[in-house]
């Protein structure tokens, strides 16, 4: 142990967007029309099925599955090891080597669920709008527990 301080000289850093990892509106419904990715909802399961309003209309992405983000750890907050990830992510159907995009309302969320999606080998895109811009956008097809809803 030492009371000294370090002496630290500033210097630039370079941060690179990384596009490759963000999804945008369009492309996720690109990806909603061409079956080309399958979509991950990090959102609570009152969400999903629209339950709890959090946006002008509610629901989900059609053809999106549902992980919410805290079945992905444990009860401390810990990440569950890859075996059991991996069988919470094909039991919602997401198949090995597909690519991915997550969401949820704003990306926070969604990027635990993208965390665990690269850790075990997939490629995957944050749509970090999620939500609160697919939800409330009026051109943007959602199902609910009411069944299919578009363009309302």
């Amino acid at each position: 142990m030492t009371t000294d301080v370090p002496a630290v000289e500033p210097r630039a850093f370079k941060v690179v967007f990384r596009g490759d990892r963000h999804a945008t509106r369009d492309e996720v419904l690109a990806a909603v029309g061409s079956k080309s990715d399958a979509i991950v909802d990090a959102r609570s399961d009152a969400e999903y099925a629209g339950q709890d309003r959090r946006a002008r209309r509610v629901g989900h992405i059609p053809a999106s599955c549902s992980i919410e983000w805290v079945n992905l750890v444990d009860k401390d907050g810990r990440f569950l090891d890859d075996a059991a990830l991996a069988r919470k992510l094909a039991q919602a159907g997401v198949k090995p080597g597909e690519p991915v995009i997550a969401h949820c309302q704003g990306g926070g969320r969604a990027s635990v669920d993208a965390f665990v999606l690269e850790r075990l080998g997939f490629k995957t895109r944050n749509y970090y709008l999620g939500w609160s811009d697919w939800g409330n956008a009026s051109e943007t097809p959602i199902e609910n527990e009411k069944g299919p809803e578009s363009k309302k």
